[in-house]
């Protein structure tokens, strides 16, 4: 199984020259995943769909990459802001980042980002740890945004003014299939 996600989590620290807030919004692919068949599936449901389930669809947490070459920067169990249950913001130490570049934005929901990135990565949770409920894991849904941040960060500095990184939608990483004998 493959799954964009790691078990164990990042410490990136942080600067005394202070932090770099960036706001996001994270979407779910679809809410609800359905299928119907029209009573020729191997489905126990009746009707004949399928309806992911709330405890699936749920982002619990999230971390936030960004990645530029060999470079990888994290953000973890970032809160959703006051004013929007799926907007975040998160904080990166302003050493780190290089105003004017561009980076790829990858989102980890309900796991914790790798130690190392490596978009081939596989990991070896478990099942269970993966689909735990509220906790399943999900990652970017299409290929990462890139963002290029503006060669002046200095106005990001205060969490009252984060740099705007856009909406990033994520879809479940594993798939559950419901059948019958």
């Amino acid at each position: 199984i493959a799954a964009g996600c790691e078990k164990s989590p990042v410490d990136q620290g942080t600067t005394d020259a202070g932090n770099l807030y960036m706001q996001f919004s994270v979407k779910m692919l679809s809410t609800r995943s359905e299928t119907d068949n029209t009573g020729n599936s191997n489905s126990n449901a009746n009707p004949d769909t399928e309806v992911g389930l709330d405890k699936e669809n749920k982002i619990s947490t999230v971390d936030i990459a960004l990645v530029k070459g060999d470079q990888y920067y994290v953000a973890e169990n970032v809160t959703p802001s006051s004013a929007s249950a799926d907007t975040y913001v998160a904080s990166f130490s302003t050493l780190e980042l290089t105003a004017g570049a561009k980076y790829k934005v990858y989102i980890y929901a309900n796991c914790s980002a790798p130690a190392a990135f490596n978009i081939d990565e596989v990991s070896n949770a478990t099942i269970g740890a993966m689909t735990a409920d509220n906790k399943f894991w999900m990652t970017n849904a299409y290929s990462a945004n890139e963002v290029e941040l503006p060669s002046d960060l200095a106005p990001y500095t205060q969490p009252n003014t984060p740099l705007n990184l856009g909406s990033h939608t994520v879809e479940r990483s594993m798939a559950r299939f419901d059948y019958k004998q």
